[in-house]
């Protein structure tokens, strides 16, 4: 046998958002056959076809700046139980001022951003309560490191550290270690996750 035995001839035929090759001639030595019989072979499906160019470049655009915006995750804004207690019921101004977590009392309750905080003192709770921004949990309470993860797991109030004047929570003591040896980097990693989620009002 001499020459090719297999001539191809392709054309392009121009689908939303790709061109695809189909082949107009196929010959084989033992028959020919026609261009509908070829095209099944490499025939684009049809949901493919209906998927419109605007939708596809929408959905890429989408994807490439994030794929976290496109579906972003809704969570309490702070770490919180069925009884809505932040830091599981501990006085976040004690961090600061005694140095150590101390559990709050049930009789000093201050709500903020549909949290609601425990205080040890009167004096505590007014404290917290002209300047909260400035002794709540970063985070929300929720583990630094875990956020940094791109995952919400919620914090434990007895694993804290105090970094440039800001409180943070671990779930657990080696999220605290893995915090020492690279402060703020686990923070921007954290703080790029927590940019990307949506809270319940």
């Amino acid at each position: 046998m001499s020459g090719n035995p297999v001539g191809v001839a392709v054309s392009f035929e121009r689908y939303p958002f790709f061109e695809v090759p189909l082949l107009t001639r196929f010959s084989f030595p033992f028959r020919q056959r026609r261009v509908q019989d070829i095209e099944r072979y490499v025939s684009v499906p049809k949901e493919v076809r209906m998927i419109s160019r605007r939708s596809f470049t929408l959905a890429s655009t989408l994807f490439a700046i994030s794929p976290s915006v496109a579906f972003a995750k809704t969570i309490n804004r702070f770490s919180q139980g069925e009884d809505q207690l932040a830091l599981q019921g501990y006085d976040t101004t004690a961090y600061f001022t005694s140095g150590e977590p101390v559990e709050g009392a049930e009789a000093l309750v201050v709500e903020w951003k549909g949290a609601k905080w425990q205080f040890v003192t009167a004096e505590d709770a007014e404290t917290f309560r002209a300047n909260p921004d400035a002794y709540a949990p970063q985070f929300g309470g929720y583990c630094t490191r875990a956020m940094s993860l791109q995952q919400e797991v919620p914090g434990d109030p007895e694993v804290w550290r105090l970094h440039n004047g800001k409180l943070y929570v671990f779930f657990a003591s080696r999220g605290g270690r893995a915090f020492d040896r690279g402060p703020d980097e686990m923070i921007e990693l954290a703080q790029a996750h927590w940019d990307t989620l949506d809270f319940v009002e």
